[in-house]
């Protein structure tokens, strides 16, 4: 896992997410690349996620991060991440 502090938009998965207050940083989920935005409507934060792997499942990361007390708003449905093609 990699956390990029850059500016530049990365993610291809963007989940508004709860952060309980105890967790004060961006959580570390392997096989994802994570950053977490202070800027969300309905939560505490936006997470941006990019799979580090093709065929990363969204469903792991979104076990890990409520594993990690986070509560992801709305989740994606299941599966794995397809890329369309170009």
């Amino acid at each position: 896992m990699r956390e990029d502090r850059s500016s530049k938009v990365f993610g291809t998965v963007f989940l508004e997410i709860v952060m309980p207050p105890e967790v004060t940083s961006t959580p570390r989920v392997d096989g994802w690349t994570l950053r977490v935005w202070p800027v969300a409507r309905l939560g505490d934060g936006t997470l941006e996620a990019e799979p580090d792997l093709p065929g990363a499942c969204l469903t792991f990361l979104i076990g890990r991060l409520r594993a990690a007390g986070i509560t992801p708003l709305v989740p994606p449905s299941d599966g794995a991440i397809s890329r369309p093609s170009t």
